[in-house]
């Protein structure tokens, strides 16, 4: 019975899921045998009446499997994006860093998962984009080491991304070992996020030429 409910979660068969539960209410902490939960398996699998259901009965949605991994971490992996925006919003722990010292962010960014990095801007106000993972990296300087330009972007502002997604994030902040996130794009021959960080430097010079002959002309 206790597989038939995970199996229950990852189909997105609601009725059998309430039947299982309403039956023994302790089966939403069961793990399986890589740690994961029914939070974890209907996040994987973009089940989001599954999760809905699951907060009604104040389920842990920051339980972690056998890799560190949260069910919002599943759902970046996974691409389901509905199940990355319903965890936002409830909202989840984004600073949970998995074994691999990844949070949401960083797993987004270093596996060029734009469209949930996108639906993560939205959320900004609960995520700490300068939070450091493995070496003290921030999300900026994986999209660096990737050269992941979209998601370079979408970290740090520029004029080509949609305002409501920006994250802005400092380029000036170092990893444990010395280095921002430009160094990190220059060591790594990264030509592509390299351009959005000299975009970026660009616009911000025009900004503040900008406000100084505002200044004077005042």
């Amino acid at each position: 019975m206790d597989l038939l409910f995970l199996q229950a979660a990852e189909a997105g068969n609601l009725d059998d899921f309430k039947r299982l539960y309403q039956a023994d209410n302790t089966r939403l902490s069961l793990q399986d045998g890589k740690g994961r939960t029914a939070a974890h398996q209907a996040a994987a699998r973009n089940q989001v009446d599954i999760l809905r259901y699951i907060h009604d009965q104040n389920g842990d949605f920051n339980i972690r499997d056998n890799a560190g991994n949260t069910p919002i971490h599943v759902a970046v992996e996974c691409d389901s994006y509905e199940a990355v925006d319903y965890l936002l919003s409830i909202p989840v722990d984004t600073s949970i860093l998995n074994e691999k010292k990844q949070a949401p962010v960083h797993l987004a960014t270093e596996l060029n998962k734009v469209k949930s990095l996108r639906i993560m801007g939205k959320y900004r106000n609960i995520i700490d984009i300068q939070q450091g993972g493995e070496h003290g990296r921030t999300a900026l300087h994986l999209a660096a080491i990737y050269d992941h330009e979209e998601c370079a972007r979408i970290l740090h502002k520029t004029t080509k991304v949609d305002y409501i997604t920006e994250f802005d994030a400092c380029p000036r902040k170092p990893c444990n070992n010395g280095y921002y996130p430009i160094h990190e794009a220059a060591k790594n021959a990264s030509s592509k996020t390299m351009e959005v960080f000299f975009q970026a430097s660009t616009a911000k010079a025009k900004q503040i030429n900008f406000y100084r002959e505002e200044e004077k002309q005042n």
